[in-house]
């Protein structure tokens, strides 16, 4: 930069400070504060991408200059605890954790509060793709497509999926639109069938019976008795297995009460003939744990059909 140059641009942060304040907490100093930081982040490379084991994944932490640029002073002090960071990220909260910058303040990409609130969305989509890499082992299928998008779609804005149709084999498959694009309609789409399908109505065959559930485990880990790699088998030393302890046995030893009168209870079945004379020891439930009310909403498209509102089937 020449002679006059520097001069200008001295000249210039100089009015910027006169009508904006040159303190420490004032708006430009801020706005200036978030975008050094933020130019420093990007030419240290401290930009998080998918992990390629899972020993990479991204754990919602990040380096002081990304907090820095991300969420000022605050977000780099709050970064010691054991919380997310992203959080403490300008514009990620309430009306508070705006940025007070005046500059930028409604930009959508570039300035404190676009850096923060895209931050936040990135980190959060990053750990979503990461759950899904390295938790949910595919099953059906569907991972690549995910991956990998369709036909020039991204993979996470899908709405089908192929391995989700319902075969030709199966009832109900004309219902659904056939060899055509399968949606669910009319009554399938009122209240539950006994197969499960049309859980999802663009993917009829989805949570259905006979699908696979996504696992979540590794496969060595499931069966750790098996001893099918090293780590598993210097981590487990055949102590334990899916089966080793038995869930039932742990499950008995933990809930499992003892009876003041043994013989009317019968290990909860009660007496023959559904005798009034049972007596069992139950202990009043202190709470209803709200999962159980999340159930009971569920379980009435069991229960109840909805075909006609407020009416039950005769």
């Amino acid at each position: 930069m020449s002679h006059r140059g520097r001069w200008s641009w001295l000249v210039m942060v100089t009015g910027l400070c006169v009508l904006s304040g040159c303190a420490e907490h004032s708006p430009f100093a801020i706005f200036m504060d978030s975008t050094t930081h933020c130019t420093k982040m990007v030419l240290q490379g401290d930009i998080q991408t998918v992990a390629q084991t899972r020993e990479q994944r991204f754990l919602g932490k990040v380096p002081e200059s990304t907090a820095r640029c991300l969420g000022g002073k605050r977000a780099e002090r709050l970064r010691e605890g054991p919380w997310l960071d992203w959080p403490n990220y300008w514009a990620a909260g309430d009306a508070t954790s705006l940025a007070p910058a005046r500059l930028l303040s409604d930009a959508k990409v570039i300035g404190p509060n676009a850096h923060g609130i895209n931050a936040a969305l990135y980190e959060l989509e990053l750990q979503r793709i990461e759950l899904i890499k390295f938790n949910l082992f595919d099953n059906n299928k569907t991972y690549e497509a995910y991956v990998r998008g369709r036909n020039g779609e991204a993979g996470p804005v899908l709405k089908t999926w192929p391995e989700m149709r319902l075969p030709e084999s199966h009832p109900d498959f004309t219902a659904v639109g056939g060899g055509q694009a399968q949606i669910c309609r009319g009554a399938s789409i009122r209240f539950r069938s006994l197969t499960g399908i049309c859980n999802d109505i663009r993917n009829p065959l989805m949570g259905s019976t006979n699908q696979l559930f996504a696992r979540n485990v590794d496969f060595d880990t499931t069966f750790p008795d098996l001893g099918l790699n090293e780590l598993t088998k210097n981590r487990h030393g055949d102590r334990v297995g899916l089966l080793k302890p038995d869930p039932q046995i742990i499950s008995r030893k933990l809930f499992t009460r003892a009876q003041s009168q043994p013989d009317k209870c019968r290990e909860g079945y009660g007496l023959p003939g559904s005798a009034k004379e049972a007596e069992c020891d139950y202990e009043k439930a202190p709470f209803f744990n709200v999962l159980a009310a999340f159930w009971i909403q569920f379980m009435t498209h069991d229960w109840f059909a909805h075909l006609e509102e407020g009416h039950n089937r005769p």
